[in-house]
């Protein structure tokens, strides 16, 4: 029999001595740790493997954990950097991509919505030497590279119809998890943790707030506010979501497949409900009405009740506190509501602000400037509460104008990929898809009104926003005209 020999090179020779050096290490570690953080650091060695070895993996895994943001961060939120699985689970992946990609020389995608927005960072970076708030600037400078990041990696490792799908899908499934989660700690009598409190690592498991916002005229009420950070992100987190439920059960035409979906409906609702924000609820029955106007659902009898069904279900177990402070019309006036009075005085205080240093802005992430100009008794750090003013005064005119045309390039990828697959009977599923990213970056468009939104860490909205990206590209390669059914 022939005996094959193992030639031993410099390189194989390296990665053994190495192996053994961090084997040795790694048993040392876990035999000075406890158990658990022994099995996690095990777990998390194979995790990293795996992702190493099939990069795929880690872009399925990227989707899951979207939706968990201050659930799944290892920092305070008061700190100059935070860490969080998010971001840790993003980077092993890019670095696995990059790796793979360099050993089979393949090619990476720039487009032009990441150059628009890397402009945009590259202005917000100069903007910290003049901002009075640095510690803010450089939260949000790394919040901004994240986003950058995170859309060079989905639009890069995405370039098929099947993996865009299914990234979406895990996404959604994790938003539905984290939705029964909420309602499961809402209803078990654990009524969360006071607002003071919520940036803490001890905290990062309450899903619910007790809020004293509208002190004045309500007691403490509570409010949902799932694994994010304020029951805002929470809402419009859950809102994103309606768009693409509804694109999932035009496509499935297996019964029980529609029920599923139709159930995680209404766990979205319900959680949207359960976030007691007056602009989410309003904004969700928008949603739900344009998703309906644009024939994402055929409308007919079954469909009416079944509708007006959930609607009574939502109503009969929503909690009173979101009657008292969303269902009760008396609470929309600014004598009624100190968050609206707020509202008004901080965009009165950015209007001031904004005609004084309109040429270059106060500064990315600045959050001390608006509360010295308010006239009002709150907090020490705030923002304008309105995207489009609070962009005007970070950024100032080019900003602003660079930032917008940002997302106006996305919006129009968006309608043009639509086009593009309604010509064709083999691409409708895409279409409708592509309707729903439309619902989505409008209706965040429309809740940017009242609160800053694109300053959230909104990775649902840049999940999508990649998504067009890649969507516009797929519907380039197709030429053939409509085929009849």
């Amino acid at each position: 029999m022939r005996v094959r020999e193992l030639k031993v090179t410099p390189y194989w020779a390296l990665a053994m001595l190495a192996g053994a050096a961090f084997g040795a290490l790694l048993v040392e570690a876990i035999s000075k740790s406890s158990p658990i953080v022994g099995t996690l650091a095990l777990v998390g060695i194979v995790g990293v493997g795996a992702i190493f070895l099939f990069p795929d993996m880690g872009l399925m895994l990227t989707a899951i954990v979207i939706p968990i943001e201050r659930l799944g961060r290892f920092t305070n939120d008061e700190s100059m950097y935070t860490v969080s699985l998010m971001r840790i689970v993003g980077m092993i992946t890019l670095a696995a991509f990059l790796i793979h990609t360099a050993f089979r020389r393949g090619s990476l995608r720039f487009n032009l919505p990441m150059g628009i927005y890397l402009a945009y960072w590259s202005y917000g970076i100069l903007t910290i030497f003049w901002t009075n708030d640095r510690l803010g600037g450089i939260r949000a400078a790394s919040a901004m590279l994240g986003n950058l990041l995170f859309m060079f990696l989905i639009t890069n490792m995405v370039r098929d119809w099947a993996t865009a799908k299914k990234m979406v899908v895990l996404w959604l499934a994790a938003s539905v998890m984290i939705g029964l989660f909420t309602i499961y700690q809402w209803h078990s009598g654990s009524r969360g943790t006071d607002e003071s409190a919520l940036g803490a690592t001890s905290e990062r498991f309450s899903t619910t707030l007790k809020d004293n916002s509208e002190w004045e005229s309500l007691d403490q009420v509570e409010r949902a506010l799932g694994p994010t950070s304020s029951p805002a992100v929470y809402g419009i987190n859950m809102i994103m979501t309606l768009p693409f439920l509804f694109f999932l059960y035009r496509s499935e035409s297996a019964a029980w497949k529609r029920m599923g979906i139709a159930a995680s409906g209404l766990i979205v609702l319900y959680n949207i409900f359960l976030a007691n924000t007056r602009a989410a609820i309003i904004l969700a029955v928008l949603v739900v009405g344009v998703c309906l106007a644009r024939g994402m659902i055929k409308i007919t009898p079954a469909v009416v009740v079944s509708s007006m069904v959930f609607l009574g279900l939502i109503l009969i177990v929503t909690p009173s506190a979101v009657y008292h402070r969303v269902l009760d019309s008396s609470n929309y006036s600014t004598e009624r509501s100190g968050t609206l009075r707020a509202r008004l005085a901080y965009w009165e205080a950015g209007v001031q602000i904004a005609s004084e240093t309109w040429y270059r802005g106060i500064g990315i992430g600045n959050q001390a400037t608006v509360p010295q100009y308010a006239k009002i008794e709150g907090p020490e750090f705030s923002s304008v509460h309105n995207e489009y003013l609070n962009t005007l005064l970070e950024v100032g005119v080019f900003g602003w104008l660079v930032f917008f045309s940002f997302t106006g390039v996305l919006l129009t990828y968006a309608f043009k990929a639509a086009r593009s697959f309604r010509r064709w009977a083999s691409t409708q599923e895409q279409y409708w898809f592509m309707v729903a990213c439309q619902v989505t970056m409008m209706a965040v468009l429309v809740f940017a009104v009242q609160v800053d939104v694109y300053h959230f860490p909104l990775k649902g909205w840049w999940l999508v926003a990649s998504m067009t990206v890649v969507m516009n590209q797929l519907a380039s390669r197709f030429h053939s005209p409509l085929e009849s059914a």
